[in-house]
């Protein structure tokens, strides 16, 4: 079983009130304690948010939090539309991640077998 079921079965388990901190240890126990890669983010990204309905309906929820669907602008309050901004920018990091396969990724694509050479 992978880290990250492991992860979910224990969040499952637990009855009672939620525990961020628990949350947050057992976050960090999936963690793979090395570099992140583009192409490992842009591959979780995909599987986790467009794999399934509920991936994508999880995906608009954030979106719609992160206000991608309507202005930043509010009227009369610098402070707010720069708040609203700084929400909306983790939204469309969100997306180009998702969107955008990184350039490494046909390389490792061309490379990864080694009989059609």
């Amino acid at each position: 079983m992978s880290r990250f079921k492991e992860l979910i079965a224990r969040l499952r388990r637990r009855p009672g009130r939620p525990d961020p901190e628990a949350l947050f240890a057992d976050l960090s126990l999936a963690h793979t304690g090395r570099a992140y890669s583009d192409l490992e983010r842009y591959q979780d990204f995909r599987a986790v948010f467009l794999s399934d309905r509920r991936g994508k309906r999880v995906l608009y929820e954030i979106l719609t939090w992160a206000r991608v669907f309507r202005p930043a602008y509010m009227p009369g309050d610098a402070y707010g539309t720069h708040y609203n901004d700084g929400m909306r920018n983790v939204g469309l990091k969100v997306l180009a991640v998702i969107n955008a396969e990184p350039a490494d990724a046909a390389d490792e694509a061309e490379t990864e077998d080694p009989t059609e050479e």
